[in-house]
């Protein structure tokens, strides 16, 4: 085959992949019908929730819609499709599958399952037990057959959980030598606070930033975050308001109220402008900063901050940008921060050089829900001061 053939057949093949498979486009619409149904509804049916769900991963039905991975897949199904919370969705995974992994370990030592099968378990309990016994297939058969005979509640089982994560932190804190130097080998040299400074930082290095950010940089074929959404909100009274000024600010740790945790969540650094608007309109950006592989993988909430904001931007180490991108959702805007590294500044005294961040995919979507920016602006007059 020459280099003709070799590019047409590649491109046919990529076609094909965007197009989805024949049947599966639609079935995996009706998977994610009846998925949002379950969720909505908050039944408690996790076991069908894992089933859908794991049927979605094993067969790759997520690529169907040019998804890169599963996880990717999940959070633009919670955030854009079935517009529920996104650690609700994997709560009812995780239960699922500690219930579907406990049947398998009864059944391969041919124990019987049938008990098993009927019980009444709630997600939070299976959490718990996950938490307790973690990979221990038997322990977790234990607690799982304690709970369900009665002998087990659950006060007992979350005091045995917070001892176990009080326990394993204890740990973690007492480890050293050699382990410590692997992790600390593979760990970033900066931390959250050198990317939020990389990014906020100084008052002009953070307009510096914004300007790139907001207006196209540098960075090709961009021309801005949008046109200003030009309608009502963008056009305003019809004219610039009287003594308006070009402005932004930053605020790091901004809390909001997802609903989904007892205290407030925090968006590690809202970025608040109107800059990028003709009519001075005000404008969020929600910043999401990760500065390690195993925090940004393990990530199971961050699509909850976008209805607060109106555009949404992921923060990562520049070498995490592959990874970054197989679980960037649809819409989202992804930062690349460069490590600061040793600079000599040429008379022969070097120095610490600072973070650099650099926007490489600019959000596209305004996915801020009205009622939740409402909420937002209000906490920012409040932090800012414009309040009494």
């Amino acid at each position: 085959m020459d280099d003709t053939s070799m590019e047409r057949a590649d491109v046919a093949a990529t076609e094909q992949a965007m197009e989805g498979e024949p049947g599966q486009v639609e079935e995996l619409a009706e998977i994610k019908e009846e998925l949002t149904g379950l969720l909505q509804k908050e039944t408690g049916e996790y076991r069908s929730v894992y089933r859908l769900l794991n049927d979605v991963k094993e067969r790759e039905l997520y690529k169907q819609e040019g998804m890169r991975s599963f996880t990717q897949w999940v959070k633009n199904f919670a955030a854009h499709d079935a517009k529920v919370a996104e650690s609700l969705v994997w709560r009812m995974y995780r239960a699922g599958e500690v219930w579907q992994t406990a049947i398998d370990y009864r059944a391969s030592r041919g124990a019987d399952t049938e008990a098993l099968e009927s019980a009444t378990l709630y997600a939070e309990q299976l959490a718990l037990i996950d938490s307790v016994a973690r990979n221990d297939l038997g322990r977790r058969d234990e607690l799982i057959g304690r709970l369900a005979s009665g002998k087990l509640t659950t006060t007992a089982l979350r005091s045995m959980a917070k001892a176990s994560v009080a326990s394993r932190r204890r740990g973690a804190d007492t480890k050293g030598g050699e382990q410590a130097d692997v992790q600390d080998a593979k760990a970033p040299s900066f931390s959250a606070v050198d990317v939020i400074e990389a990014i906020s930082g100084t008052h002009e290095r953070g307009r510096r930033f914004a300007s790139a950010l907001l207006e196209g940089g540098d960075v090709p074929g961009t021309s801005g975050v949008d046109d200003c959404a030009r309608g009502a909100d963008g056009l305003l009274a019809g004219k610039r308001p009287p003594k308006a000024k070009s402005t932004i600010t930053t605020l790091p740790e901004f809390p909001v109220r997802t609903g989904t945790s007892r205290a407030a969540r925090r968006i590690d650094l809202l970025l608040v402008e109107n800059l990028t608007c003709e009519w001075h309109e005000v404008r969020l950006h929600g910043i999401e900063v990760k500065v390690d592989r195993n925090d940004l993988l393990r990530d199971e909430k961050f699509t909850e901050y976008e209805p607060f904001v109106d555009y949404s931007y992921l923060a990562v180490p520049a070498e995490l940008e592959a990874d970054a991108m197989d679980m960037l959702p649809d819409g989202w805007g992804l930062i690349l921060v460069a490590t600061p590294t040793a600079d000599d500044d040429g008379d022969g005294g070097g120095h610490e050089a600072e973070a650099t961040a650099t926007v490489v995919v600019r959000p596209s979507r305004r996915g801020g829900d009205p009622a939740y920016i409402h909420m937002s602006l209000m906490t920012v007059a409040i932090k800012l001061g414009k309040l009494a």
